[in-house]
């Protein structure tokens, strides 16, 4: 009689991301709901490919933080913006755009130069 084996446990991404070359800047991707899988990027901690459901929050650091990142954002970039500035305030997490944090968009046409996929949200 052959004994069944179950496979084991893919590790937690926090054990994960230790054992891995990473961005340190990068701790944790969220995915709001509602947003389609085309619409999220692929996530990689070093070469570990992680797909993002909607919805969940995935911790891969040591601090708490949330990673937002997109692909394709099917409307404009300052309608991008009022949407990570909602998540923000409900967060109480710091917004990154490209480089930027919420006191350089003072002057709207700096938010034109956010690249798709350089979008974080991070609690450093």
């Amino acid at each position: 009689m052959v004994k069944k084996t179950t496979p084991p446990r893919p590790p937690p991404l926090v054990e994960l991301a230790k054992n891995l070359e990473y961005d340190q800047e990068i701790l944790g991707l969220y995915v709001p709901k509602g947003w389609t899988p085309d619409l999220t990027a692929d996530l990689y901690i070093g070469r570990t490919r992680i797909q993002p459901a909607p919805g969940k929050i995935y911790s891969i650091g040591w601090r708490p933080a949330l990673f937002l990142t997109c692909v394709r954002f099917s409307g404009s970039k300052k309608d991008f913006f009022q949407i990570a500035t909602k998540l923000s305030q409900q967060s109480g997490l710091l917004i990154y755009l490209n480089g930027l944090t919420t006191t350089d968009f003072s002057d709207p046409e700096r938010i034109w130069t956010i690249q798709d996929g350089d979008i974080s949200i991070c609690n450093l």
